[in-house]
């Protein structure tokens, strides 16, 4: 004789919108503006509604909003708490700070709308000057000539070495005699 034994292993069903629990008696206390989760009765927001009952309305014009928070994440090109500012950033050359609207440029580009071309070599302008910021190793107007300072920084404007203690010469190569020190290793 041969016995079959099967094993059947249900899935919960989904409970009506606005039941929760293993039997699905449980009522919602989520306003009409979300529905239940099935297990923890916990309140799942519908787009444009927050909080913990989904009873507040989101006033995101051009963004989600955090059904959590009530705050919104702005789709690119607004900003503002309600995302209802348009970006005046030049696109593909900026980001838009979706809290404040100011334009944050991509490297090779400055200015308010980040709309002028950065001419620095091995350095990023001035976001709001276009002035070149040169780094270290780097000097000049465009940051363009390279630092001949061995044991020193150079001033980036007329680069000019500033040597490390125990160090002189006009590119710092020449090492202070014992007991010397300071700037030009005049001082015992």
């Amino acid at each position: 004789m041969h016995v079959l034994m099967w094993f059947c292993f249900c899935l919960p069903a989904e409970c009506p919108d606005q039941f929760w629990g293993p039997d699905c008696r449980n009522v919602c206390a989520c306003h009409r503006n979300g529905r239940c989760e099935a297990r923890t009765g916990r309140c799942l927001c519908y787009r444009g509604y927050w909080g913990p009952r989904c009873s507040r309305k989101c006033d995101c014009l051009h963004g989600q909003c955090d059904s959590s928070t009530g705050s919104c994440q702005c789709e690119a090109g607004w900003w503002g708490h309600d995302c209802s500012k348009l970006c005046r950033c030049e696109t593909g050359k900026s980001v838009c700070d979706p809290q404040t609207g100011r334009c944050l440029c991509s490297p090779g580009y400055w200015g308010t709308r980040c709309n002028l071309l950065c001419y620095c070599h091995h350095s990023a302008c001035g976001q709001l000057t276009g002035v070149c910021e040169c780094t270290a190793g780097w000097w000049g107007p465009l940051c363009q000539r390279r630092c001949a300072c061995l044991h020193g920084f150079c001033n980036s404007t007329n680069g000019h070495c500033v040597c490390q203690p125990g160090y002189h010469g006009t590119t710092c190569n020449q090492p202070c005699l014992t007991g010397r020190y300071g700037e030009s290793c005049s001082k015992r």
